[in-house]
């Protein structure tokens, strides 16, 4: 089920499994290295993310996915910093899913 079409968010939280790499856009162009303030704004709107929670809707609030950016580890090689963006159903922009997991992963 590797997407590689732009789709919304509901259909990630609707058809994405856990594990899935999901690659987030707000649809603007990627400005030239020379704009280093904005290069770094447009890269936070835009990039990939293992998608690692899925939380359901209720009367009070849509549902919600959380995507796991990345991490910092340390010399010794532990995690001191992990980064994630969570997207309700409703957000704006657009997804796409990169990659799904491999089928042994689902087995831990």
């Amino acid at each position: 089920m590797t997407s590689k079409t732009n789709t919304s968010a509901q259909n990630i939280f609707d058809e994405a499994p856990i594990g899935a790499l999901i690659r987030f856009s707000d649809g603007t162009p990627r400005p030239p290295d020379r704009f280093k303030r904005k290069l770094q704004a447009w890269e936070n709107a835009n990039g990939t993310g293992r998608l690692s929670e899925k939380t359901p809707g209720s009367d009070r609030s849509p549902g919600m996915f959380t995507l796991h950016i990345g991490d910092i580890t340390g010399n010794s090689g532990v995690k001191l910093v992990q980064f994630f963006r969570t997207y309700s159903v409703h957000s704006a922009g657009t997804f796409t899913i990169e990659g799904l997991p491999a089928p042994e992963a689902a087995a831990a």
